[in-house]
Parts: C-alpha cells; structure tokens; sequence
C-alpha cells in the first residue's frame, strides 16, 4: 500500500533512474505551468508597466529558484539515497 509509505520507501522508488527522470520532468512543466499562469495574472491586473515588468522579473526568480531547488532535492535522492536518508 503506497498511500502510508515512509520516507525510505519514497526514497527508493525515486532512487530508480526512470522515475527520477519522470519527476524532474514533471517538475519541469508544473513550474512552467506556474510562471505560465502568474504571467496572465500579473499582466490582467497590474496596470503601471514597470511595476508589471518587476513583478514578472520576480516571480520568474523565485519560480527558477523553488524549481531548482525540487529538481535538487530529487536529484539528491535519486544519486544519494543512502545520505538523503537523514
């Protein structure tokens, strides 16, 4: 049963080079899709343009830093699953 799997099992499964891959991948688009979506937001409701160009430049740093941070952490596990293991 995965739905009460612990933190070892987790790890093992993303330890698999496929799956590792696959998420990253999957962690690829979601933050795509993130910066895609606040992109339309910002753009819809901030009116003054350079206020609108900082907050795109902002958003599309700390989009890039959470995504390099996940991608990271999988990337970690998946060549550490020994270290990762706390």
């Amino acid at each position: 049963n995965t739905v009460h799997a612990d933190y070892a099992s987790a790890a093992e499964t993303i330890a698999k080079p496929h799956n590792a891959v696959l998420l990253v991948l999957l962690l690829i688009c979601v933050f795509y899709h993130v910066v895609l979506g606040l992109q339309v937001v910002i753009e819809d409701y901030i009116q003054h343009e350079g206020l609108k160009h900082f907050a795109m430049l902002v958003m599309k740093f700390i989009a890039i830093l959470f995504a390099a941070s996940a991608i990271f952490s999988v990337l970690r596990i998946a060549f550490m699953p020994a270290a990762a293991g706390g």
